[in-house]
């Protein structure tokens, strides 16, 4: 299940790559700079402050009107204590190759790559995006339901091996297997925690590789020796070596038979390299493992605390390495694949194109937004959050690009808050989960919206109840392991908090929450195609 379960990711992948790649004549290109700010502070000065976690602005605000506008979690959007966290939508783009154990985002992801989860994902309200065939084995093709309009091949079918081929042991291996004694329950305990140490090791060594630009290297030199690419860099030679044979064994980068020379294949380069430039990847995904060390730092320091007093961490509250990660990961699908999707709507380009107000609540580092504000110079663009670190990372970057259409604004500092009926576009993306008072935060959302208007919504593609989530959903490890960290304790920052956590909205839910909000109409989005949320358009 471990490979169906990477095979369900390799389809959605290529669904969101078909979007970005894919565009309609005419239609405005993506926006790829060639590095984004937030790259930058993972290896410049920048990056030390976020490494060695910065704490919050001493000035961070706690409540009142800056809540209900969002931190950021800082993608394309952010999340916030009980605002939304506009995040761009959680694009986690997977390699074409894995090992068993899985080459793993998170300790917390190595629980659904190396966990024994034996079901498959075809819950009675599961999203077109998100159906997997019957897996007579583990490789066995993966159907995406048709996507539509955007650009996106409908339907679309992953590369993977033909399941016969990969299924055919020899008949030694057979024999061998049907000999061997049946596991006990201990021993499968143990194979399994050992799983999730490897995942555990392997992602600090993926963050490492990004940091010290060994990927990047291995892109230019390869293929090389260890020597080479430690010349190359300026790194010692001996830890080069043991670092490239890791990555090697775990089938993150390309080695020979002697293990002497190692390079990176197209697809490696594009999921651990390609995220800027002329080679921008929709397939990137590298960028979440740079936040890893706060993460852990998390786990070690007010975590704990949490579990103890049900106290929460609002998002202007972590470390702007956090800030840094997310930024970078969810990024990837605001720029390749938004502005298509917006583009797919009747009469949105229109709109967007003759010039309208835009707002998106929670932006975070503002990724989305500035991929609206690019393609649509005549919009007015204005995101909305309450982390700092976020907001500061959205500005420079805005500046760099030369985005003179945009601004950004911490409501937490400024009592105006959103106007009311004035946004002709309202976007929240992969946010409301997060929010400590969600349906207070959509109330004021309906009230902005201009008569006319839109409010686009996404959320993940949660099943209707944690039961069907734990037993159905694939990816229920990756999103319950994301909860803990950072979604339900950014529900809870606020003493009556929703509590919602990641998987705490599902599309029966998000649109009665909408309804209630006052939004005449609420429906789901089938030209937003998304690895992982679901999203929704309501009209007022």
């Amino acid at each position: 299940m471990r490979r169906a379960a990477l095979a369900l990711l390799a389809a959605m992948v290529a669904a969101a790559a078909a979007a970005a790649t894919a565009e309609p004549a005419g239609q405005p290109a993506h926006f790829a700079p060639e590095e984004h700010i937030a790259a930058r502070m993972l290896h410049e000065g920048d990056g030390q402050r976020a490494m060695q976690g910065a704490p919050a602005p001493a000035g961070s605000p706690r409540g009142g009107k800056g809540q209900q506008q969002g931190g950021g979690k800082q993608g394309g959007g952010g999340k916030g204590n009980s605002g939304p966290k506009i995040a761009a939508p959680l694009s986690k783009w997977i390699a074409d190759t894995a090992s068993n154990d899985g080459w793993l985002m998170m300790s917390f992801v190595v629980a659904w790559f190396a966990g024994p989860v034996a079901k498959t994902y075809r819950p009675a309200r599961s999203p077109d995006h998100l159906t997997m065939q019957s897996p007579r084995h583990p490789l066995d093709r993966v159907r995406l339901g048709d996507v539509g309009a955007a650009g996106f091949a409908a339907p679309a079918v992953a590369e993977l091996p033909d399941a016969a081929e990969a299924a055919a042991p020899s008949k030694a291996a057979a024999a061998e297997a049907a000999a061997a004694p049946a596991k006990d329950e201990h021993t499968q305990m143990q194979e399994l925690l050992g799983g999730y140490i490897v995942g555990g090791m392997t992602c600090n060594l993926i963050f490492l590789g990004e940091k010290l630009g060994l990927y990047a290297g291995l892109k230019e030199h390869g293929p090389c020796i260890a020597a080479d690419l430690a010349a190359a860099l300026d790194l010692n030679e001996r830890y080069v070596a043991e670092w490239l044979r890791q990555q090697a064994s775990a089938k993150i980068v390309s080695t020979d038979a002697e293990a002497e020379q190692f390079w990176l294949t197209p697809a490696q380069a594009d999921v651990l390299v390609n995220e800027y430039g002329p080679d921008s990847s929709p397939h990137f995904f590298a960028g979440m493992f740079s936040c890893i060390p706060a993460m852990s730092r998390m786990v070690e320091g007010r975590l704990v605390d949490c579990f103890k007093s049900g106290a929460g961490i609002g998002y202007d509250e972590i470390e702007p390495a956090v800030t840094c990660g997310v930024c970078r990961e969810l990024g990837v699908w605001s720029r390749h694949a938004l502005v298509p999707s917006l583009c797919a709507l009747p009469g949105m380009r229109d709109q967007l194109e003759t010039g309208c107000q835009v707002a998106d609540v929670g932006c975070g580092c503002g990724e989305a937004l500035m991929a609206v504000a690019a393609a649509f110079p005549n919009c007015t663009c204005t995101g909305y959050d309450i982390a700092e670190d976020a907001l500061r990372v959205a500005r420079e970057e805005a500046a760099r690009r030369g985005l003179a259409n945009i601004s950004f604004v911490n409501p937490g500092l400024d009592d105006r808050g959103m106007p009311e009926q004035a946004f002709q576009l309202v976007m929240t993306h992969d946010a409301i989960h997060d929010m400590a008072h969600p349906q207070q935060v959509l109330e004021s959302i309906c009230k902005a919206v201009a008569p006319g208007g839109a409010y686009i919504v996404g959320d993940m593609s949660a099943l209707d109840s944690h039961a069907e989530n734990v037993h159905n959903h694939p990816l229920a490890p990756m999103l319950y392991g994301f909860s803990c960290h950072l979604c339900l304790p950014s529900g809870m920052s606020a003493p009556d908090g929703a509590a919602l956590g990641t998987t705490g909205i599902s599309e029966r839910m998000m649109k009665e929450m909408l309804r209630a909000a006052g939004f005449r109409t609420a429906e789901v989005l089938p030209e937003f195609q998304h690895p992982l949320n679901r999203y929704y358009i309501a009209t007022v």
